[in-house]
Parts: structure tokens; C-alpha cells; sequence
């Protein structure tokens, strides 16, 4: 037999999950460093805020597939 894995409708979720929250801290760096060049500090604080957000979402997945093996 195959030594391939089959993939889930699970492990999709949670790869759609990661990436979702790749994409937020990704959105987040961007928008803090365009603030930063223009000068905006609510730009410069909203990234920063959906950076944390994304990271934090990624400890939590991280955490939840740390349990699940």
C-alpha cells in the first residue's frame, strides 16, 4: 500500500485557518510599515493590532495541532 496521506476535509479547514491567519499578520506588517511612511499613526496602530491578531491565531493553531497528534 501507499505510504501517502490522505487528506481531510479537517486538514483542509486548518490549512485554510493558517493561512487565514498568515494573510492577517502579512495585511498587518504592510499596513503598519505604510504607515510609518506616510506618517499615519492610526495606520501605523491598526497594523500593528492585526499583526498581533494573526500571530496570536497562529499560536492558538499551533496549540490545537500540538493536541491533536
Amino acid at each position: 500500500m501507499s505510504d501517502m496521506k490522505r487528506t481531510t476535509a479537517s486538514d483542509t479547514k486548518r490549512t485554510q485557518r493558517h493561512a487565514s491567519a498568515k494573510t492577517t499578520e502579512a495585511r498587518g506588517r504592510i499596513k503598519k510599515v505604510f504607515g510609518r511612511l506616510t506618517g499615519n499613526r492610526s495606520m501605523q496602530a491598526e497594523g500593528r493590532k492585526d499583526q498581533a491578531s494573526g500571530s496570536m491565531r497562529q499560536a492558538g493553531q499551533k496549540v490545537k495541532d500540538a493536541f491533536r497528534k
